[in-house]
Order: C-alpha cells, then sequence, then structure tokens
C-alpha cells in the first residue's frame, strides 16, 4: 500500500469512531424489554446517534446508526448491530462485568475520496447498575478489517496521481477508554459519557477525547 492511500485509509477508518456498545446504564424498569436512545456529542466529529436494544435472556441485542450533527449528511455513516451480555455479576444483580461484541459498517465521501470500512467493535463495560443510577467504565476496541477506498480526480490531481482504488486490509484500529453515568425518571433514562480516544499503536486521535449527551426511553 502506498503511503498516500494508506493515510487516506486510516482517516476513513477513523471517521466516526464509536465508543463502547453501553446502552441504559441503570436497570429497566419491571416489565420493559426494549429500549430507544438519541446521543448527541463529539467524537471524532460532531455526530447524533439513534439506537434500539432489546433484552434477550441475560444479555441484549442492540443496533446502533450514526450520523455527523453538523451536516446531516447520509454519505457519511456508521451502524453497528450486535449483542451484550454479563460475563460477571453480583448476587443483586447491581454490580456487573459486561461484554459486547458486534460488526461494524463505516463510510465516509468527501472531495478527495469515498470509502467503506467493514469490521468489528468490542468492549469491556463494568459497572454499577442500579434502579434509580448507573455508573460504568467503557473499555473499547475497534478494527477495520478491510476498507474499499475510491479515490476522486481532484485527489489524484492535488496529491497522489497513482492512487489505487481498491480494498485495503487491516486499515486502522481505534482504542477508546472512559466513564459513562445515568439517571432514570421512570422509563427515561439520562446520560453523560466522557472519555479518551487513541489508535491501535497509541497515537492520539483529533481530538483525542469523546464527549455525548444521551436519552432513551424504554418499554
Amino acid at each position: 500500500m502506498n503511503r498516500n492511500a494508506s493515510i487516506v485509509s486510516l482517516w476513513a477508518a477513523l471517521v466516526l469512531a464509536s465508543p463502547a456498545a453501553a446502552q441504559d446504564v441503570t436497570r429497566l424498569p419491571d416489565g420493559a424489554e426494549q429500549s430507544v436512545g438519541l446521543e448527541l456529542g463529539l467524537q471524532s466529529a460532531l455526530v447524533t446517534r439513534g439506537s434500539y436494544s432489546r433484552s434477550v435472556g441475560p444479555g441484549l441485542l442492540y443496533g446502533r446508526f450514526t450520523l455527523p450533527s453538523a451536516n446531516l449528511d447520509f454519505g457519511d455513516f456508521a451502524v453497528e448491530a450486535g449483542g451484550q451480555i454479563s460475563a460477571l455479576e453480583s448476587e443483586s444483580g447491581s454490580w456487573k462485568l459486561q461484554v459486547s461484541f458486534a460488526p461494524v459498517l463505516r463510510r465516509t465521501d468527501n472531495d478527495l475520496f469515498s470509502a467503506h470500512g467493514l469490521g468489528f467493535h468490542a468492549a469491556l463495560m463494568p459497572g454499577y447498575h442500579g434502579r434509580r443510577w448507573g455508573l460504568m467504565a467503557e473499555l473499547g476496541y475497534e478494527k477495520m478489517l478491510a476498507t474499499h477506498v475510491s479515490h476522486t480526480s481532484l485527489y489524484r490531481s492535488v496529491a497522489y496521481s497513482g492512487a489505487k482504488d481498491g480494498w485495503y486490509s487491516s486499515t486502522a484500529g481505534t482504542l477508546q477508554a472512559g466513564l459513562r453515568a445515568g439517571y432514570r425518571l421512570g422509563r427515561v433514562e439520562l446520560s453523560l459519557a466522557a472519555g479518551v480516544l487513541a489508535t491501535e499503536k497509541l497515537n492520539a486521535v483529533v481530538p483525542p477525547f469523546y464527549g455525548t449527551l444521551g436519552s432513551s426511553y424504554a418499554f
């Protein structure tokens, strides 16, 4: 892979880098098995994220869709769908170590190139899940296993005329560490998440932190 294409692929894979896949931080109300949520914040870009989760036995299945907030361009998005389960849990059920895994699809399109990235997101989330409030750590790793890059004529004229379109393997990885807190008012949960982001080689991304505000509704 030439240097210019490598830089483009790395940048594309880091667009809309996601934090860990935590859904509701507190326990769902009695009788509720599903939840829909909305998050807004800074996360490599200003982003808007919608999510859905459903309890299945001891875990849950979830899906998330992310768009940039500054300009709602459907040419840039991220889709994630997977599962989350408690690996360890206290007798009361309040203290848990949750594990999540999900395939990820990312797409970005701009004046220089368009790219589709395929990979996965895995996370560990230890913390306290009460009926009224919750607090957990988010330790996540996301890896783009393959990225397809198509360069524009502008890129070839201003950056590298010999850039080749096609699939590139193992283009990038992102590490994430942070905290997520939530407070429940009946069926509505309000949440706040913040932390730091870095590449898998421990180089800081720009910006090297994230922060989001969220709300979810259980039913």
